[in-house]
Formats: C-alpha cells, sequence, structure tokens
C-alpha cells in the first residue's frame, strides 16, 4: 500500500498537464482572436498543432495503466460518430436523437460485464483467431477478416467525412484536403503502434479531445444559458424551442420522445449501437488488455465514466443549436432575412437552400420568396451543426478553432485505432518480421480504400458510422454474443449466423438507400416496419440470432476443447489500485 501515493501523484501530474494545456492553447487563441487572427488561421494553427503533437509523440509508448487507457478507451468509443452524430440527431430528432448516447454506453456496459471479462479469460488476440479457437475449422477466420475488412473500411470512412466536415467548416478549404489530413493524423498514430502497447500520441490527442470538448461545451452553454454543466442545461432549452416554434406555427412535436426517429426505429438504434458496440473489434482490443483480466475490466469502468461524462454534455449542444437557428426566423415573415448570420455549410436538401447566401438569395428570388428562406423550406445538415454552432451563438472564433482541434483527435484515435487493429488481425499469424510488414502495407490499404469512400460516396458520417455498428453487431452476436454463453454453439451456427446476418444487413443497407437501381432518392427504395437504413442492423441481428441457434442445434456438436474454453475462470478485480497499475 505504499506506493498507492505515487500512483495518485503520477495521475493527478498527467492530468493537470494535459488539462493545463489545453486551457493555454484556449487562453493563446482568444487572444489571437481579440487580435483579429482569421477564423480559418486561428482552426489551422490548432490543427497544426495536434498534427505536430501526433508526429512527435506518435513513436514514444505510454504506460498501458487504466488511467491512460481508459481515456483513450473512451474516446475511441465516441468517435466522431458520436462526437458530431449525437449533436446532430438530437438537434434534427429531439429526445430521440439520444438513443445514440444509450446504445453506445449500453454496448459499453455489455463489454464490461459480459464479453470483455469472457473474451481476456480465454485469450487476448483478434477476433478472427479468437473466433478460431472457440470454434475450429478454416473457414471462420478468413470470414471473419472479411467483415472486419467491410466494416473497418465504412467506420475510417466517417472518420474521413468528419476531417472533411472540418476542413470545410474550420479552415475553410475543399473537404479533400482535411480526407488528407485526417488520413495523415490516422497513419501517424496507426502504423508505430506495438501490439498491447499504447501510444504516447494516442494518449495526448485522446486528453485533449476529452478536455477540449467539454471546454467547447462549457463556454457555448454557459454563455447562453448561465448553466455552467452542460448536462443541466439541455432540459431547459426546450422551453424556449418550443415557445419559438409555437410562435413560428411549427408542428415538429421536437420535445415529444418517440415523435422524431420514432419509438420503435429509436429502440433499434439503441439495439444495434448496443451491440455493435460490445463487438466492434477495435474496442474488444482495447477492452481486453493482455495479462490482467483485472485491469482489463478497471479500464472500461474508468472509460465508461469517461464516456459518460463527455457524451451526455452534448446533447444540449444540439439543442442549443436549434434554439438559436429558430431565433434568426422574424416574427412577422417567418423567413430568414438575407443575412449571413446561418453558416452555409450547414444548409443542404431544398432548393432554397444553395451553397452561399448569394446563391441562396437568387434561388429564394426565383420562387418568390422575397422575404428570405421561409422556415418551412430551410434543410439543415446534421453533421455539420457542431462546427458550425459557434457561428450560431455569435461566439469568438477560438471556439470554432478548439472544436476543429476537437474533432480531429476524435478522428484520429478512433481511426487509427480501427486501422491498427485490422492489421493486428491480418498479422497474427505471421512471425515478427512478416507481420510488422504486414500491418505497414494494411494501414496504408485500408486507410486509401476508407479514404476514397469518403471522397467518392458522398454519404454522411451518420450514415457511414451506423451501417458499420450495424453490419458488425449483425456478423458477431451469433459467434462472438451467443457463442460465449451458450456451449452448444458449433461452428456451422457461427458461421450461419456471421454471414446470413452480415449479409441480410448489407442487403437491407443497399435496398433501403439505393434501391433497385442503386441510386438513392429514385423512388424505389424499400424500408421494413418504417426502419432506415441507419438501423439495418435490427433485422440482421435477429436472422443471425435464428440462424445460430438452429444451425447449431442441428449440427454437430463441438469438440471438448472448444467447450472447455468457456469454462475458462474470470478473475474479479481485487487488486488495489497500485498493483493494476
Amino acid at each position: 500500500m505504499s506506493e498507492l501515493p505515487r500512483f495518485n501523484a503520477i495521475s493527478l501530474k498527467q492530468s493537470a498537464a494535459f488539462g493545463g494545456s489545453v486551457v493555454a492553447l484556449c487562453f493563446v487563441g482568444a487572444i489571437l482572436s481579440a487580435l483579429g487572427l482569421s477564423p480559418a488561421l486561428l482552426s489551422a494553427l490548432f490543427v497544426l498543432i495536434g498534427l505536430v503533437a501526433c508526429a512527435i509523440l506518435a513513436n514514444k509508448t505510454a504506460p498501458v495503466l487504466p488511467s491512460t487507457s481508459g481515456i483513450t478507451f473512451s474516446i475511441e468509443a465516441l468517435s466522431a460518430f458520436g462526437l458530431f452524430g449525437i449533436v446532430g440527431t438530437v438537434f434534427a430528432y429531439g429526445h430521440d436523437g439520444l438513443a445514440i448516447v444509450i446504445g453506445l454506453a449500453a454496448g459499453f456496459i455489455v463489454n464490461l460485464m459480459f464479453v470483455g471479462p469472457r473474451y481476456s479469460a480465454i485469450a487476448s488476440r483478434s477476433v478472427p483467431d479468437f473466433l478460431s479457437l472457440r470454434f475450429g475449422g478454416d473457414v471462420v477466420r478468413p470470414v471473419a477478416l472479411g467483415v472486419m475488412v467491410v466494416v473497418a473500411v465504412l467506420f475510417v470512412a466517417a472518420q474521413f467525412v468528419a476531417a472533411g466536415l472540418i476542413a470545410a467548416q474550420g479552415l475553410d478549404i475543399m473537404p479533400l484536403g482535411g480526407v488528407l489530413i485526417g488520413a495523415i493524423a490516422v497513419l501517424a498514430l496507426a502504423v508505430p503502434l506495438q501490439r498491447g502497447t499504447l501510444g504516447l500520441g494516442h494518449l495526448v490527442l485522446a486528453a485533449v479531445a476529452l478536455i477540449g470538448g467539454l471546454i467547447a461545451a462549457v463556454w457555448l452553454l454557459s454563455t447562453k444559458t448561465g448553466v455552467l454543466l452542460p448536462h443541466f442545461a439541455y432540459g431547459g432549452l426546450f422551453t424556449d424551442i418550443g415557445a419559438a416554434e409555437s410562435r413560428l406555427g411549427l408542428e415538429t412535436h421536437f420535445d415529444q420522445p418517440g415523435e422524431g426517429l420514432g419509438l420503435f426505429a429509436a429502440l433499434s438504434l439503441v439495439v444495434c449501437l448496443a451491440v455493435g458496440s460490445a463487438v466492434m473489434p477495435h474496442l474488444l482490443a482495447r477492452s481486453s488488455i493482455e495479462g490482467s483480466q483485472a485491469k482489463s475490466q478497471e479500464v472500461s469502468r474508468r472509460a465508461l465514466v469517461l464516456f459518460v461524462l463527455f457524451a451526455t454534455a452534448l446533447p444540449a449542444l444540439g439543442v442549443l443549436a436549434r434554439a438559436e437557428i429558430l431565433t434568426l426566423f422574424t416574427t412577422e415573415q417567418n423567413a430568414l432575412p438575407f443575412i449571413g448570420m446561418l453558416p452555409a455549410e450547414v444548409l443542404h436538401g431544398a432548393l432554397v437552400c444553395q451553397t452561399t447566401m448569394d446563391a441562396m438569395r437568387e434561388a429564394c428570388l426565383a420562387q418568390g420568396f422575397a422575404d428570405g428562406v421561409p422556415v418551412e423550406e430551410l434543410r439543415i445538415d446534421p453533421q455539420a451543426v457542431l462546427l458550425a454552432l459557434p457561428a450560431l451563438v455569435g461566439a469568438s472564433d477560438w471556439l470554432r478553432a478548439l472544436l476543429s482541434l476537437v474533432g480531429l483527435a476524435v478522428l484520429a484515435v478512433a481511426g487509427a485505432s480501427a486501422v491498427h487493429t485490422l492489421a493486428c488481425a491480418f498479422a497474427s499469424r505471421s512471425d515478427a518480421e512478416d507481420a510488422s510488414r504486414i500491418c505497414t502495407v494494411v494501414s496504408f490499404g485500408i486507410t486509401a480504400v476508407a479514404a476514397i469512400v469518403a471522397i467518392t460516396s458522398g454519404l454522411s458520417l451518420i450514415a457511414l458510422a451506423s451501417w458499420s455498428y450495424s453490419l458488425i453487431a449483425a456478423a458477431l452476436i451469433g459467434p462472438l454474443l451467443i457463442g460465449l454463453s451458450w456451449p452448444r454453439t458449433n461452428e456451422y451456427g457461427a458461421l450461419a449466423g456471421m454471414i446470413g446476418g452480415f449479409c441480410l444487413t448489407a442487403l437491407y443497407i443497399l435496398g433501403a438507400h439505393w434501391g433497385f437501381d442503386f441510386t438513392a432518392e429514385s423512388g424505389d427504395e424499400w424500408l421494413w416496419l418504417g426502419i432506415p437504413p441507419m438501423m439495418a442492423g435490427i433485422f440482421g441481428i435477429v436472422f443471425a440470432i435464428g440462424l445460430t441457434v438452429i444451425a447449431s442445434v442441428l449440427g454437430p456438436k463441438p469438440k471438448p476443447s472448444q467447450v472447455a474454453l468457456l469454462s475458462a475462470r474470470i478473475e474479479r478485480v481485487t487488486e488495489v489500485p497500485e498493483v493494476l497499475e
């Protein structure tokens, strides 16, 4: 017990250094903003500092401690999907947008209580190797690798779409430049990593994202509402929104749960995200640190606390953005006058919502809207709301720069983790020299493919990320979740559940988003039970469970050695903190 003060001193010293650095950067940014530095240059400065820190610290190794791994794990679990998606979906759908927070947090709990301990009790290895060990045969591993490739490409592409948003809204450059910046940051973190270690660059950027994001949320909400804690500002803003919508004659039922996405769709999204985040390969790898089940559980506990702290602060930003946009409309005209108060990047989906204010004015005048953009014609891009928020509330430019840095840090940490985990899965059965070469090739290959998808597909980060969670949930719920709890699960059941669940989910995504002619919004798309493609995994999950059970019952019993793996002893956290460290 004599080491306990040292443990506390180290943790406090690290926390003070990270927090002090971010606060100092904000202070410098505020001074430069007051001196007249343009918003784009200020954002570029913040992003450059993040990239330099990433490059300098990428090759350095941080100690794999619960206190440090918990920070990175929480940001990896949040990803750009959580950062931009929570704000955007709450802005668009009200309370139903909280499904992302609930789903990702529920996945954390499932991982902490069930998947992570059992997974690490058997072995700390890649998911394909784990499934091969559990079910045997030569087919399970390559099928699992194929699933991981598709999911990793979609997940990393979502991070790069976020980088494009940062470029367009923060740096005032083309999204392609942001994708390239994001790819550089991801590779700088992913390539130098060695299995079982934690890069110092990961830790620093994760801490910057966590602390910087909370600072931005507190500053934006406290200046507009007077409430210091964002978590307590969420409900009060609904009163302002209700009054504004009533004044404008809108009937959106924004404050009624189940009226945005729909109750069944919202619950389906929660299930998809909960299962998907519980079995997502890079999150499972982070929660199963080699060498100590107790340490793995402690990491997950700390990460869950930090994740909830950060994620529950974001919904209030979405509500604030909606309230601020509604206040821009005049009472008499219910239209937004032709002034530059609404960032053009958030506009989409309607003829009157063009890319610039001049183009918007011309489009409105051509359709007879002489007084401005009518409220009923306004369309907002949910994924663009977060970075547009400082301009909406009239905040200082350093806040836009800070949010750009936070976004870059989040996407870099999450993207690098996904890329590295996939590379390790491919190299897991090679010798040390070949493994290093394979990891490098796979890392560059997956990053390049994901960047191409982000640039050419035109899909939002919310769509790409939600599809990745749906696909991995449908594919792995059978072999991983059922296979860990039901000894009768055999190779045939695992393969049937993995292939069937993945294929049905992929088919529904294609049909619900593009339709038979592979063209979005052409009129031939189909929806089952009114479920959008964002929650496509709900059908695959149910289908995979049925296939896994049926094929396992009808097929041969698994080998005794495979069943014996499930009886591996799960250690509970009994060590004192200094032993964990």
